[in-house]
């Protein structure tokens, strides 16, 4: 991502070639509901000082906000800030370590709520460290699908403990997926299982 490299011609637009850098990313997530609003920023740097550190390491930042009064019982409010660094031990593999702190305000709770939600009224503050791995061998084209090959990832989180916050708690989780082209119709159009 490349914040000067702005398009010149639709031609750049039509083929992706603007605000192309040295593999920043930059999402910005913008999702204004009347029921349920979700809002994203997120910012990765793969090669984070790289005139210091002598091996890859890669920064990122996520700042998230999330708000619904989907739920029948009681309103939410949530706000996540997450920072980590990750070493690249392959071209298609990845180590890192995040922290991140969440927190969350539950209010307008009905009398017939579920006692969980009664439980955390109020506000709660997550704070927590995380390790993971991640390998990924997906192929996207230019459309950002995923056409071909598979990826797998684990992830270790603790919360609470030395890190504060108002809950202790351990999660593992991990996630795999493949996925390859059926065939092509119309014309170059895949079709993906």
């Amino acid at each position: 991502f490349d914040i000067t490299d702005v398009p010149t011609s639709w031609e750049d637009v039509a083929n992706g070639r603007f605000f192309v850098g040295g593999g920043q990313t930059l999402v910005i997530q913008l999702g204004p509901g009347v029921e349920r609003s979700r809002d994203r920023v997120s910012f990765i740097e793969p090669y984070f000082l790289p005139e210091i550190i002598p091996f890859p390491l890669q920064f990122k930042v996520n700042l998230s906000y999330f708000d619904s009064v989907t739920a029948r019982t009681y309103d939410e409010q949530r706000l996540e800030a997450q920072s980590g660094f990750g070493y690249r031990l392959t071209r298609d593999s990845i180590i890192e370590m995040t922290y991140r702190i969440t927190a969350t305000d539950i209010f307008n709770i009905a009398e017939d709520a579920p006692a969980d939600v009664i439980e955390v009224a109020g506000e709660n503050l997550v704070s927590a460290m995380s390790l993971s791995y991640r390998i990924d061998k997906n192929l996207i084209d230019q459309n950002f699908l995923a056409y071909g090959g598979w990826g797998v990832d684990a992830e270790v989180e603790v919360a609470g403990g030395p890190f504060g916050g108002d809950f202790d708690f351990l999660r593992v989780e991990g996630n795999a997926n493949w996925q390859t082209t059926l065939f092509h119709w119309p014309r170059e159009s895949k079709h993906v299982i």
